[in-house]
């Protein structure tokens, strides 16, 4: 069922980046004019111009500048503006001196003939409006709503079903395979005894006036046996009990045990360093935090 979830979330993802990067067809037909090059551009009347004048005369054609054409925003329609730019066309070809060579000229005349027919198409560009996103919206959903939906549904179902196989796997009773993490019932009880064996090492240390190094080895010596016997196999459990209580429950109780955790660790440190005073106090402050602990899974 895992497997089955995982494969759901996996197809689900790509309908959803298939289809959600799919254009609406007001947007693919713009797409669609914008890269249909003007035909002197896709025709190789330039090209073949060009090469046939740097051969004949070792001239680039390139110096040949054409005029830039006019700003489409000094025109209110496409009508005028296309005059304009067949004007403009058409004094720049007759500012053009004849060549003496009759191919070069009759190659440099196809291609300027081609330009002037593709003005109409360059000025329908020109003139082309950008559709609206209420309509590119709409239209999208016409066109890929229903794959990108399916998309949708795939993950949330493949997601349900592995979150649904996840928790099962950590509610189940005895012990994960190969992890061997307690039930959640037992992390209750584990907690409860390791506050009151914590407790009892903060009065001990507490009431040592006299401390040596052999009491400080006793101290440490039972902190690494709780931290084998409780505090590592309540850690181990964790995601088990917040499965089962929930995450507001789990960071609640977890909090506190955390930092009777850490407390006790620092105590450890201190008995090591012999740092007697620093003992008593980071295991009074492990005591009270995992006593807090134990009330709120109580």
């Amino acid at each position: 069922m895992k497997h089955l979830g995982t494969g759901l979330f996996a197809i689900g993802v790509g309908l959803c980046a298939a289809f959600g990067a799919q254009l609406s067809q007001p947007m693919y037909e713009m797409k669609k004019e914008q890269g249909q090059l003007l035909s002197y551009e896709l025709s190789t009347l330039k090209s073949k111009y060009e090469v046939a004048l740097k051969n004949a005369e070792g001239k680039d054609a390139s110096s040949h500048k054409i005029p830039a054409d006019p700003l489409t925003k000094d025109y209110t329609s496409q009508s005028a503006y296309l005059t304009a730019l067949i004007a403009q066309h058409d004094e720049y070809v007759a500012s053009l001196k004849r060549h003496s060579d009759a191919k070069l000229d009759a190659l440099r005349r196809s291609w300027l003939d081609a330009r002037r027919s593709a003005l109409a198409q360059k000025t329908k560009i020109a003139f082309l409006e950008k559709p609206g996103p209420n309509l590119r919206l709409a239209s999208w959903v016409t066109d890929s709503g229903a794959g990108f939906g399916a998309g949708l549904f795939f993950i949330v179902i493949g997601a349900l079903i592995a979150r649904r196989v996840k928790k099962a796997e950590l509610t189940g009773s005895g012990t994960e395979s190969g992890s061997g993490s307690i039930s959640a019932v037992n992390v209750r009880v584990m907690v409860t005894e390791v506050a009151e064996q914590v407790g009892g090492l903060a009065e001990r240390v507490k009431e040592n006036q006299s401390p040596t190094i052999a009491c400080a080895d006793e101290i440490r010596q039972e902190i690494e046996r709780l931290a084998l016997s409780h505090f590592q196999p309540i850690v181990d459990a964790r995601y088990r009990l917040q499965a089962e209580i929930g995450l507001a429950a789990f960071a609640e109780a977890f909090g506190p045990f955390s930092a009777g955790e850490r407390n006790v660790s620092r105590a450890w440190s201190a008995l090591v360093d012999e740092h007697w005073p620093e003992a008593v106090a980071s295991l009074a402050n492990a005591a009270t935090a995992l006593r807090m602990a134990d009330q709120k899974l109580s």
